[in-house]
């Protein structure tokens, strides 16, 4: 079976090249290629993708410009990729020595798999974790179903067009949405530990804060829509307040590095709930 690597991108000039020279590295003896889904780039991301067209032969160009969101961008990837598998690689990262060969052996055996993610091959003491580096992610709200990152799923492609692809009205989450999908489909994510992926994470304090914020509203988003509330809501209350005295203890630590990362993530994250319980009237979860 061909596997197509879908490649979502918009503006990641600074990073893509470490993607696209670790996938011209790979040694796999199977047919694959490269579909880079460009969501309206203004730098030169597109230039960079065409320096590496000799040594990637396979890659091939979409425009993805019509509407903004990686999940949008990804659908056009996938409609116009010709494998039966499909790996979602994101622009930022980079891809282990035998991801291509670990993907397509999960898939061969799953519908749905997810690679294993590792932090400190691109980041720095401190910020060097991912939550998928031992196994898949857990919702820690209803349906409680396992998830993952969407810059590490694999999935064959007739599953892909069975459960309409990502959703593009969701900028954030679209992959924790399409888990979730898979989940009430009755299929099972598997973790594909053969494969890696090396994962890149936000630096600065802001963008610490934005990511988290965005994230966390989105997850209200999804336990409004797939949630079945049949136990009872006040935990959810008692966190979000116990984690706004959380924040302020945190404040206390500005001056630490390690205090400042985490109070940028729980800053955002209480942010993001908020945002979500009067957006969007779900649980604060």
């Amino acid at each position: 079976m061909k596997l197509s690597v879908v490649i979502p991108c918009l503006n990641a000039e600074a990073y893509l090249g470490d993607q696209l020279e670790a996938l011209a590295s790979q040694v796999y003896d199977g047919p694959w290629e490269v579909v880079f889904a460009d969501n309206g780039s203004s730098d030169r991301s597109l230039e960079t993708v065409l320096r590496y067209r000799e040594r990637l032969p396979c890659v091939k160009l979409v425009d993805a410009s019509r509407k903004r969101g990686p999940g949008y961008a990804k659908n056009c990837g996938v409609r116009a990729a010709s494998g039966a598998w499909i790996a979602f690689a994101d622009a930022d990262d980079v891809v282990g020595e035998d991801y291509l060969a670990g993907m397509a052996q999960a898939l061969k055996e799953h519908s749905v798999v997810a690679c294993r993610s590792d932090g400190k091959k691109l980041n720095p003491p401190g910020l060097d974790w991912t939550a998928q580096e031992w196994g898949l992610q857990r919702l820690w709200y209803p349906p409680w179903c396992l998830h993952a990152a969407g810059g590490t799923i694999g999935i064959r492609k007739a599953l892909f067009e069975k459960l309409g692809g990502f959703d593009p009205g969701l900028v954030y989450l679209e992959d924790t949405d399409l888990c979730l999908k898979v989940h009430v489909h009755g299929e099972t994510l598997h973790f594909a530990a053969e494969a890696l992926m090396h994962y890149r994470n936000r630096q600065s304090f802001a963008d610490l804060v934005r990511q988290s914020a965005r994230w966390s509203e989105n997850h209200v988003i999804l336990a409004k829509r797939y949630g079945n509330w049949s136990d009872d809501r006040s935990v959810y209350w008692s966190s979000f307040l116990k984690d706004w005295l959380r924040v302020g203890g945190l404040a206390r630590k500005l001056r630490e590095q390690q205090g400042r990362r985490e109070l940028a993530w729980w800053l955002g994250r209480q942010l993001g709930r908020t945002t979500g319980l009067l957006k969007h009237r779900g649980p604060p979860v």
